[in-house]
């Protein structure tokens, strides 16, 4: 088996080259040339050669990313070539078939703990989004735009060229997070260009829209942020921003220990530099922010790592354009620490925060500060022996962030009494019930300690960032939510050669009523009831020392807020929260886990299907 898995990784490595190759040639050939077909069959064969190949290879070497990559890479390809085949894009049998595989690939994806599959899933479920649309227009006996098919060619095909640039950097390079996403940012772009380019539109508005492609990436728009002009309406009342800051922690007090002849002796840390992904939202019209900071590199952070952040800004003075507004601020912030061959300790501060904003069109160009008291951590430096560490306790940052604005749009419907109107007459035919689905990343935090614990170990604090999935039904009249939400989630401890892992499934089903609306700010409460199957090993080295397994249904709390314009939207932005108290389980070394949970599922895209075709 090993000398065909060669061959097939020769076949592999060949195919790439010539789906490299033949992408570049087609890519700049001019469209509909007589030799832009040709290369583009040599890209097609050569792409559906490494789809396939390395499908054969994660079969035969388990590998779970490698294999949904490959189907993300066949499904573009497949479609792209589809779509040149039958410009009527009516789907075969074949093609539902091929769907089908993209969409469960798709949910696989958002569902491992991987940053990268997460951004590989959202676009694969995406283009199996925009598909099934086009499928139910045509099945409907409607019709598709004369150039529909020409766009889905020129995105599918581009989308899976990006996918071969990516394979290239990352085979050849050390594979960072960024070095599989910067292709994404650069070449996504083009595709957005070829769609307003080939739309039957005058060539003037063409240009126009190439122009606001650039300037969204590298220039500055015209228009002020929205909260200036119009009053304080429920369509200006939150603005999602997302962005990235940089910042660094002066280690100038930080001190941690390490083990010499002579005993126990204090020894400095480094200063910690970090980048950092932003997604927030502006509230209560600009005087307010809240925001949650994902860590996405972190250089000298030997010992010490900050990990996710959410909080709150206030600011006495709203956010305006061309002006400078300070806020203060405070927030939750989870961090970790290691020394020697010691487990990985997580512990959670509340750090303050004071800074200014910039605002200038949609861009906001922030500088702050945060101070965290009492930055201390009780660490097992040796599995009997337990100091104090100082931690630093300063960080400087400046960020910058992109108002997104997505409501506004709508507000003028609204003051005219339209959307009221709208809403009355499609809310009493039961046209405003509907399916929804939801998608947005989580974390739960263990709120109990588990007695006793393995020694050297640190207790279960917090779990890896998990994508939440939810399927739900929406009920317009009584304004409650019926959901069913998956959740996956890992927390692993290892030090002293002990390895302790936590293990939760779930599946939930709750039901929640909307509590009043503050301009658009519509808080939710309800029970839930889950069905919990945790799982739990303890291994020294590679052999297994200690397991536990318990299922239950275990009754708890939603809470929230939407974040909800007017009641017509295909999509919302809602922020949920869960408590699960009482949990428990044994570990069969006698260790009884304490698994009190509360979930944070930080933003989450909510999507009404039927509202959208």
């Amino acid at each position: 088996m090993q000398t065909i898995y060669n061959i097939v990784l020769v076949i592999h490595i060949v195919a790439g080259s010539l789906a490299l190759l033949s992408g570049l040639t087609a890519l700049f050939l001019r469209k509909f040339s007589a030799n832009h077909p040709k290369a583009g069959k040599i890209f097609f064969i050569s792409t559906l050669g490494v789809a396939f190949s390395a499908a054969f290879m994660a079969l035969v070497k388990p590998n779970v990313f490698l294999m949904t990559i490959g189907i993300f890479t066949f499904y573009q390809t497949y479609a792209g070539f589809r779509s040149i085949q039958d410009k009527s894009l009516r789907p075969s049998g074949l093609d539902l078939l091929v769907w089908l595989v993209a969409a469960v690939n798709g949910v696989t994806m958002v569902m491992q703990l991987d940053i990268i599959l997460w951004v590989f899933g959202g676009i694969q479920l995406w283009l199996v989004v925009t598909d099934m649309r086009n499928y139910i227009i045509l099945w409907r006996g409607g019709k598709l735009p004369a150039t529909a098919w020409l766009r889905r060619h020129l995105g599918m095909m581009i989308g899976s060229f990006i996918a071969v640039v990516t394979a290239f950097i990352v085979v050849n390079s050390s594979g960072l997070w960024w070095q599989w996403l910067t292709p994404v940012a650069l070449l996504t772009p083009l595709i957005v260009y070829w769609n307003i380019k080939i739309r039957p539109k005058k060539a003037i508005a063409t240009k126009a829209a190439a122009l606001l492609i650039i300037g969204l990436y590298f220039g500055t728009t015209a228009h002020a942020q929205p909260y200036v002009e119009g009053g304080k309406t429920r369509h200006r009342f939150a603005q999602m921003n997302v962005g990235l800051d940089v910042g660094i922690n002066p280690a100038k007090n930080a001190r941690s220990w390490e083990a010499r002849a002579s005993g126990w002796t204090e020894t400095s840390l480094p200063n910690q530099m970090m980048t950092r992904l932003i997604i927030g939202g502006t509230h209560f019209w600009g005087h307010g922010d809240f925001f949650i900071a994902i860590p996405v590199y972190q250089l000298y952070s030997e010992g010490y790592r900050e990990r996710v952040e959410s909080g709150f800004r206030f600011f006495p003075l709203r956010i305006e354009n061309n002006k400078i507004r300070p806020y203060v601020g405070i927030s939750h912030r989870a961090f970790s620490f290691n020394a020697g061959d010691g487990a990985l300790r997580y512990q959670h501060k509340l750090p303050l925060s004071a800074g200014v904003y910039f605002n200038r069109g949609r861009h906001i160009v922030d500088a702050g500060m945060s101070f965290t008291p009492n930055n201390t951590v009780s660490y097992a430096f040796s599995p009997t022996q337990m100091l104090q560490a100082q931690l630093p306790n300063l960080g400087f940052r400046v960020g910058y962030k992109w108002m997104i604005e997505t409501t506004v749009g709508a507000e003028k419907e609204w003051k005219s009494g339209r959307t009221q109107y709208l809403t009355d007459t499609l809310g009493k035919l039961g046209r405003l019930d509907g399916f929804t689905v939801g998608i947005g990343p989580s974390v739960s935090f263990f709120l109990k300690d588990a007695q006793p614990q393995a020694a050297g170990l640190p207790q279960h604090r917090i779990s890896a960032i998990f994508p939440e999935l939810m399927l739900g039904y929406y009920l317009h009249k009584a304004d409650v939510q019926l959901s069913a939400v998956y959740r996956g989630t890992k927390s692993v401890l290892e030090g002293f050669g002990l390895r302790q892992e936590l293990q939760r499934r779930a599946f939930t089903l709750e039901a929640y009523k909307f509590l009043g609306d503050y301009h658009g700010f519509v808080p939710f409460l309800g029970p839930a009831l889950s069905y919990e199957r945790w799982s739990t090993n303890s291994k020294q080295g590679e052999v297994l020392v200690a397991e536990g397994e318990k299922q239950s249904l275990q009754p708890g709390i939603t809470f929230g807020w939407d974040i909800r314009p007017d009641r017509l939207q295909a999509f919302y932005l809602r922020t949920a929260l869960r408590w699960f108290p009482g949990m428990n389980m044994s570990q069969s070394t006698g260790i009884n886990f304490k698994l009190d949970q509360l979930e944070v599922n930080f933003i989450q895209l909510v999507v009404f299907p039927g509202r959208m075709f």
